[in-house]
């Protein structure tokens, strides 16, 4: 049964059973009204609370789910499948559990975005658009620093030996130049000390080639509304042309949708910026939009 945590003014705090002993904590902010609902899927390793600018921005005009994926922040248990199917069968239970029944659009970053793109691929009937923010690529030739996924992996397999001993793991002041908010910040703290959250990170990068395979093998439906927003690709050391940049605009004009890159962002600061994250929120809210309007003249 869903449970509350608390309750606050950033929305109501539950944890939501999804089977195997999982329980998925989740943010719901906003109200239902006849939009549709925003569900929010963070990169690997991610947490909820990095969502609370966007979050908080979009609950003014619709109902916005962020969420725990498994084994991660204040989520409870380990899972023994972290690859793009078992999660969409885990977000399948957190909305039941919700009782959100209507096509939401569902939103991703990073890995989220993978995650996300599988979701909407092979559950197409649940999901009104999707959005995709600085997503990492189906394609393992696409991946920056795929090499060093292994040897990051064992650090946090470490680590997470390490804080069973007592170590605390030490956060960055910021990763965007700015001290974060002290909610986001106690949230990162709790999950950097906790040794399931570490191993569960370690366990979503182990099954990346797992995840890109299904993706691959599951493209979008030619009818599903798409949004890419992206980090400033005239700041990628390849430059404006890069192959990355040119995959992500030909995901998009497939879709007959848009790729938009955010000026002066990085992959973090998009949710972590102020600024960056208030340009997100509005392209966001002008994807709703559309939506909207194409299903009331259709």
């Amino acid at each position: 049964m869903t449970r509350p945590i608390a309750a606050s003014s950033g929305g109501l705090d539950l944890l939501c059973p999804v089977g195997d002993g999982l329980q998925l904590a989740c943010t719901v902010r906003g109200a239902a009204d006849e939009s549709p609902c925003f569900v929010l899927e963070s990169g690997a390793g991610g947490i909820a609370a990095a969502w609370d600018h966007i979050a908080n921005a979009l609950a003014g005009t619709a109902k916005v789910i962020s969420y725990d994926r498994a084994g991660l922040g204040d989520s409870l248990g380990l899972p023994v499948r972290q690859d793009a199917e078992a999660g969409a069968q885990r977000l399948d239970a957190l909305l039941a559990s919700l009782r959100q029944t209507r096509p939401c659009i569902l939103v991703g970053h990073s890995l989220g975005g993978l995650l996300a793109q599988y979701y909407a691929a092979t559950r197409s009937g649940r999901v009104a658009g999707l959005a995709l923010i600085d997503p990492t690529p189906a394609a393992p030739s696409l991946l920056a620093g795929r090499r060093l996924l292994g040897t990051y992996r064992l650090l946090l397999r470490g680590l997470a030996v390490l804080t069973r001993l007592g170590l605390r793991a030490a956060l960055p002041k910021s990763a965007t130049g700015r001290t974060p908010p002290p909610a986001l910040v106690q949230a990162a703290r709790r999950a950097a000390g906790n040794p399931q959250h570490l191993r569960a990170f370690a366990g979503e990068l182990a099954a990346l080639d797992a995840t890109q395979g299904q993706v691959r093998a599951h493209p979008l439906p030619a009818s599903m509304p798409i949004l890419i927003l992206c980090a400033d690709h005239r700041l990628d050391p390849d430059g404006g042309d890069s192959e990355l940049w040119r995959h992500r605009l030909a995901l998009a004009d497939d879709q007959g949708g848009q790729c938009l890159s955010i000026a002066g962002a990085s992959h973090l600061s998009l949710l972590l910026e102020p600024e960056h994250a208030h340009q997100v929120s509005q392209h966001l809210r002008t994807f709703a939009t559309l939506l909207a309007g194409a299903a009331r003249s259709g």
